[in-house]
């Protein structure tokens, strides 16, 4: 499903994609999965949007947590007219992954997550986002001491298993922002539900 919020002349486009799947007790697997897929500069998807094509200047993902829910979405800005091609290799991405992940990605995500981990409480602001967290999302009192042997316990199938659970390609909410004329053009004939909205979110008719 697409949906495109009209920016009339807006010279790049705005994509986010939202899998479906919730997250739920599988908290570090998720973390390096992400790590790997869109979440730092080395991932996949960047490098992919980035390095081999040039789209965009940047392209990431991430899990987003909420007291009683949460979602996995993958954003980035690129050229309007490289719109559908960004579309294309995000899903490309989306879809490579469940297909497996090497031992080297694996090892890089870990030694990545776990040497930036104490950078988390460098401040008072840190301390106590961290320590409210852990209250708001019922996480356990050994959450934050237990961290680290927590993401390097996390094995190669694990992280497979946490792809194929939360990525669906058949289930997806594409959102596009930009110039509607200039995207309408590259995704009209890809078979797909296109809803658009205005600035309000509202859906036009």
């Amino acid at each position: 499903m697409y949906i495109i919020k009209t920016m009339p002349h807006k010279p790049k486009s705005e994509l986010v994609i939202y899998p479906n799947q919730e997250i739920r007790k599988i908290i570090f697997q998720a973390l390096l999965l992400n790590t790997i897929l869109g979440g730092q500069f080395t991932s996949r998807i960047n490098l992919n949007l980035r390095e081999r094509n040039g789209y965009t200047y940047g392209a990431t993902s991430r899990f987003n947590y909420f007291k009683d829910a949460a979602f996995f979405e993958v954003s980035t800005s690129c050229g309007v007219e490289n719109t559908a091609n960004a579309v294309n290799e995000i899903l490309f991405e989306l879809e490579q992954i469940k297909s497996g992940i090497k031992d080297s990605e694996l090892e890089f995500a870990k030694s990545s997550i776990t040497k930036r981990f104490p950078l988390s409480f460098e401040t008072y602001g840190q301390l106590t986002s961290g320590l409210s967290g852990r209250v708001l999302f019922d996480l356990s009192p050994d959450y934050f001491s237990n961290y680290v042997d927590n993401v390097n316990s996390v094995s190669k199938a694990e992280v497979n298993q946490a792809a194929n659970y939360f990525i669906n390609n058949n289930a997806l909410t594409i959102v596009l922002v930009g110039d509607k004329t200039k995207i309408i053009q590259q995704i009209q004939n890809l078979g797909v539900g296109i809803y658009e909205v205005d600035l309000y979110g509202n859906v036009q008719i």
